[in-house]
């Protein structure tokens, strides 16, 4: 997206400079001249959020509220392992009705949609994890500090 302060115009993104390109156009050029120009380079012009690439999360159009229960209890516990034992034992329900009620509702087990979501859901989960490791490999740690002190003394 390109933001404009002025004597300052900025964008950030992998094609964004396009954006930025018919900004500056219909800037010194005008608004038709910018449509033209995105018309010519195949553009989409005048984008101010990507909201419309986003796609839809699959298996949410569907009657069987006991699944959306489910669905809901999956995104808010994503960053946990989440086992379908527990999910049946939680929901009362058996593995194979569980998989059957599941299956039919979003077109995927229940197994496979919690790994879907796990992918193309962004999340907190991989920033936890990458926060983790970060301190895991930034912090010291201290029983190889104590025991090269040992030895070094």
């Amino acid at each position: 997206m390109v933001i404009d302060h002025g004597d300052v115009i900025t964008s950030g993104g992998a094609t964004v400079f396009l954006n930025l390109v018919l900004h500056l156009v219909e800037r010194v050029g005008g608004h038709e001249r910018a449509n033209l120009a995105a018309k010519v380079l195949l553009v989409d012009g005048h984008r101010r959020s990507q909201l419309p690439y986003l796609a839809a999360l699959p298996g949410r159009f569907h009657d069987d509220r006991v699944v959306h229960l489910i669905q809901q209890y999956i995104d808010t516990h994503l960053d946990e392992p989440l086992q379908i034992g527990k999910l049946e034992a939680q929901f009362a329900l058996s593995r194979r009705t569980l998989s059957r009620r599941f299956e039919s509702a979003t077109g995927r087990g229940p197994q496979a949609y919690v790994q879907h979501t796990r992918i193309s859901t962004p999340s907190d989960c991989s920033r936890r994890r990458a926060t983790r490791s970060t301190r895991s490999a930034v912090a010291p740690d201290t029983s190889t500090q104590l025991r090269s002190a040992g030895r070094s003394s």
